[in-house]
């Protein structure tokens, strides 16, 4: 059997060898998606196809942010997670507002970061609970710059992703069944084509 165009161009992409030999355990880009339980592998597919949504990398954020933090059923983290919010919601606002405003990019960076600053003050006096809104501000600071440097499109989602990865629960089916399946394949399609366009060149 042949293998689909979106499984030769998910191995162009360059996949690790684990994520190699566990691609060639499925016949079709869609038993890969539905088998998927990695964050990790979802960031990297998501950053090399340069997929970005900011809307949605808060959204994830919310969903695991909550997750972790809920399930401690700690009223103090509780707190904590109301105190810090406001700040991440503040930070979105005016992310979106300048992210394409090139003369304010500069100006947003060192607010953002700032705003990063102020979240992991509250931070830090939870031990072992190092992963926050304070992370999703970092990850726009991050993303302003690096549209004030290169001017190419901050990859908001695929950095959130694999800081939720890294925390102490997730909800890996929600979370992928958030991400924008068809999109992403739209994406691969255009590889493909643009790849095919190439080699008739």
């Amino acid at each position: 059997m042949s293998m689909p165009k979106y499984m030769h161009e998910i191995y162009k992409l360059g996949p690790c060898d684990d994520g190699s030999r566990w691609l060639q355990r499925n016949e079709s880009p869609v038993q890969a998606w539905l088998n998927c339980s990695r964050l990790d592998w979802l960031a990297w597919l998501v950053g090399r196809l340069k997929y970005e949504d900011v809307d949605l990398t808060y959204a994830i954020a919310d969903v695991c942010i909550r997750q972790v933090y809920f399930v401690s059923k700690s009223p103090r983290v509780v707190e904590e997670f109301e105190v810090i919010k406001p700040i991440a919601d503040q930070a979105l606002i005016l992310y979106k507002a300048n992210i394409d405003q090139p003369h304010l990019l500069s100006t947003t960076t060192a607010i953002l970061y700032d705003k990063y600053q102020q979240a992991r003050q509250y931070m830090s006096k939870l031990p072992g609970w190092g992963y926050g809104w304070s992370h999703f501000i970092w990850v726009l600071s991050v993303g302003a710059e690096t549209q004030r440097e290169h001017g190419r499109a901050p990859a908001t989602l695929s950095h959130m992703l694999s800081i939720c990865d890294s925390m102490p629960t997730h909800p890996v089916q929600l979370v992928k069944a958030m991400l924008p399946y068809q999109a992403l394949l739209r994406r691969l399609d255009n590889e493909s084509a643009s790849n095919e366009e190439q080699n008739d060149n």
